[in-house]
């Protein structure tokens, strides 16, 4: 099998209905995002904001009440703190290509800062 095959696998197997479900979801969920933004005119921001304020709430709630309903509980910020925890490597990642988009865009390196400029303009 080649590599084009298994790039383009999963996307062919959607699109040839093999797996109904997938297909029917992925079918569905790019309906509703149409509607939602075509049909009900919302912008892309605000609707960002409001489904982060709501993870945000819901989260909240997960802490405060969650040990009635669930079992699992999130990472409390001392667990995040440690060295070895996955959020804290994910995390000094985005720092880092945080601070690699802040060089280019203060613009200490001028071929990089003028190449990022005329490639995505």
């Amino acid at each position: 099998m080649s590599l084009v095959d298994q790039m383009l696998g999963e996307v062919a197997d959607l699109s040839v209905w093999k797996n109904k479900i997938t297909s029917g979801i992925t079918l569905v969920m790019a309906t509703l995002i149409w509607f939602q933004f075509e049909i009900m005119e919302t912008e892309p921001v605000p609707f960002l904001c409001s489904i982060l304020l709501l993870l945000r709430l819901l989260l909240f709630i997960w802490v405060k009440y969650g040990h009635h309903l669930f079992t699992w509980m999130p990472p409390t910020p001392e667990e995040l703190q440690q060295e070895d925890s996955p959020v804290r490597a994910l995390l000094s990642e985005i720092e880092g290509l945080l601070l690699m988009l802040y060089e280019i865009a203060y613009g200490e390196d001028i071929k990089t800062f003028i190449w990022v400029n005329l490639c995505y303009h």
